[in-house]
């Protein structure tokens, strides 16, 4: 043991020998007192046997790996190694990003809704211009206006995809350049 002084009396001892013993301080064993480690008897004197065990039981207790406090609560060391693949696994994506080799989620729904946007203006534009121009004429120049109105349409929905292009251009030259 720690301490120097062993009492006469190996079944009791004060708090006082008792820190001794332990190498702590009274406090600290008044505290252990408290969370049930220390026993004391009905003399006031500490149960030197069983104080004994407790203490070593609290000790060996500390020494073995953190258990949940809450079921399904990760132990701390299994929280690290968590923590630390998930940001691994977010800077590979970051690394993917750059790299172009991922789109993020959030411009591809821009870009569809530029698109749905692109298509409902031409949509209701040919529904309210169409039907006066259109009035009286052969079939053959009904279809030579449609088409001119479906390339009208189709270039609208390229100029709001040039970022789009554009983005696809340097993918493509990040490539050739690998």
């Amino acid at each position: 043991m720690a301490g120097k002084h062993i009492p006469k009396d190996a079944h009791e001892c004060t708090m006082s020998e008792l820190a001794e013993m332990f190498g702590l301080s009274v406090a600290r064993v008044t505290q252990l007192h408290s969370e049930g480690v220390v026993r004391k008897e009905k003399s006031g004197k500490a149960n030197l046997i069983e104080s004994v065990k407790n203490y070593i039981a609290k000790l060996r207790e500390k020494q073995r790996p953190a258990a949940a406090l809450v079921e399904g609560v990760a132990d701390i060391e299994t929280s690290k190694a968590r923590k630390e693949q998930a940001n691994a696994g977010l800077a590979e994506l970051k690394l993917a990003e750059e790299k172009m080799e991922v789109v993020r989620i959030a411009e591809i729904d821009a870009r569809d809704a530029r698109i749905g946007a692109a298509v409902r203006a031409a949509t209701m534009k040919r529904r309210s211009e169409l039907p006066p121009i259109l009035e009286g004429l052969s079939a053959n120049q009904i279809a030579a206006i449609l088409d001119e109105r479906d390339r009208e349409f189709l270039e609208m929905l390229a100029d709001h995809q040039s970022e789009f292009w554009e983005r696809r251009d340097k993918l493509k030259a990040v490539i050739d350049n690998e």
